[in-house]
C-alpha cells in the first residue's frame, strides 16, 4: 500500500500521482478500482469511506467532477483508491 501523510498536496501532483497509479494498476491487468473519499471531504460522516467502484480510466475524471460539485478538495480532502491488491491513500492523518 502506498500513504501519503500530509498537510496538503498540491492538486496536480496528486492527480498526477492518481493517474500513474492508475497507468500502473491497468498494466498489471486490473480494469477497475474501488474509490472512497474520507476526511476533509464535504459528506457526512456515514457516506464517507463508502465504496465508489469505477473503471480505472474514469477514477481522474471523477476525483476532478467530484471537486467541481464541491464534494472534495483535491488535496486536502482524504482519497482512497484500490485495485487488485493495489492501494494508494491520500491521508493527513498521523499515527
Amino acid at each position: 500500500m502506498v500513504e501519503y501523510r500530509t498537510q496538503s498536496v498540491e492538486p496536480a501532483v496528486l492527480l498526477e500521482e492518481l493517474s500513474s497509479f492508475c497507468q500502473v494498476a491497468a498494466a498489471e491487468g486490473t480494469g477497475s478500482a474501488i474509490l472512497m473519499f474520507g476526511w476533509d471531504s464535504n459528506l457526512g460522516i456515514d457516506e464517507m469511506w463508502q465504496d465508489i467502484p469505477l473503471p480505472l480510466a474514469d477514477i481522474v475524471d471523477y476525483v476532478r467532477a467530484a471537486e467541481q460539485a464541491g464534494t472534495i478538495t483535491v488535496g486536502k480532502s482524504d482519497i482512497f483508491v484500490k485495485a487488485n491488491g493495489l492501494k494508494i491513500t491520500d491521508s493527513k492523518k498521523t499515527s
